[in-house]
């Protein structure tokens, strides 16, 4: 779908192409350069789900996700809405430094709203740096109200291999549990007889997933459909999955995402052992960087994250969007 209106021009997508990414991406790095914010897009993951559709029709529904705006042939704002748990949907955008101010933002979130009103989303949520002056603005001026925020943490300091070995064969104690090394946890890849497992994780971990009407078990993700470079893995102990993480990877970074440990199982330092491990795991590919995202709330994970040599780097500001 396009609307051309004299020199703007608005294109309305379920997916993104290479081409659509490329300018998506030229226009993120032009704003990131002038506001020295982080911008949470899920582009790349949104071209991996364009490259699935063009293979299998199925994965097309129809519902518009990408609002691109055109102002002489050059994008020059974009939003896009992105669903992770077939209920909320994420709305996350910007508009190019020169082109603020002039109403072309608004008429995206418009028309995403409208969309919005024709599916079966919950919960709407718009995402905002918390550095950003023109999101902040923009969010008050909207009327939107505050939900959560979550911290972009990074690990700065790398963790010598030695010392990382000390850490996992270290016991860990807690005042009413027995001693745990690390020895009995094993991280290992995800396969196809894990996928109802990490549904059913996925489901107390993150809430709301899902749910198939005919069978009323949770929607699984087949592990066929994730990117080449985002990788599943199970933290086992003794042959039983008591958790998992994933993993996105590219070129010399990874970023840490779907990270539980099962309720029985906390607090007898597992979390902390199963990500020691997933560190090492990384670095034993040459992979230095590690970022990930922890809700400012969630002070237990905020603590283990820290003491595995993570800091703070941005503050994403989530606000309730009512359409």
């Amino acid at each position: 779908m396009s609307i051309t209106l004299q020199k703007h021009n608005i294109r309305i997508l379920e997916y993104i192409s290479q081409t659509d990414f490329d300018q998506i991406n030229k226009l993120m790095e032009q704003c990131i350069s002038q506001d020295q914010i982080n911008l949470k897009l899920e582009h790349d993951y949104k071209l991996h789900l364009s490259n699935l559709a063009a293979k299998d029709e199925t994965k097309v529904s129809g519902k518009a996700n990408e609002f691109l705006y055109y102002y002489n042939d050059e994008l020059v704002a974009y939003l896009g809405i992105s669903c992770f748990d077939g209920v909320t949907g994420e709305l996350c955008g910007m508009t190019h430094p020169m082109h603020r101010n002039k109403g072309f933002f608004h008429r995206l979130l418009s028309l995403a709203s409208n969309e919005c009103r024709h599916s079966n989303y919950s919960k709407l949520l718009i995402l905002a740096d918390g550095k950003s002056e023109s999101g902040m603005s923009f969010l008050k001026t909207n009327g939107s109200s505050y939900a959560h925020s979550e911290y972009r943490m990074k690990r700065l300091s790398t963790i010598a291999s030695s010392d990382v070995d000390k850490e996992l064969t270290k016991e860990v104690f807690s005042s009413n549990e027995p001693a745990i090394t690390t020895s009995e946890l094993e991280i290992r890849s995800a396969v196809k007889a894990d996928e109802k497992v990490i549904a059913r994780q996925n489901a107390i971990y993150f809430g709301e997933e899902e749910i198939v009407e005919e069978t009323g078990e949770y929607k699984i993700t087949p592990l066929e459909d994730n990117p080449e470079n985002y990788k599943t893995y199970m933290i086992d102990l003794e042959g039983i999955s008591i958790g998992k993480i994933n993993v996105d990877y590219s070129d010399g970074y990874a970023f840490i995402c779907g990270f539980g440990i099962l309720p029985e199982y906390r607090r007898r330092g597992f979390g902390r052992q199963a990500m020691l491990k997933t560190i090492h795991l990384i670095e034993a590919q040459g992979i230095n960087t590690i970022e990930l995202d922890v809700v400012c709330t969630n002070q237990n994970a905020l603590g283990l994250y820290q003491s595995c040599g993570f800091e703070e780097q941005s503050v994403m500001n989530y606000y309730h969007l009512t359409v």
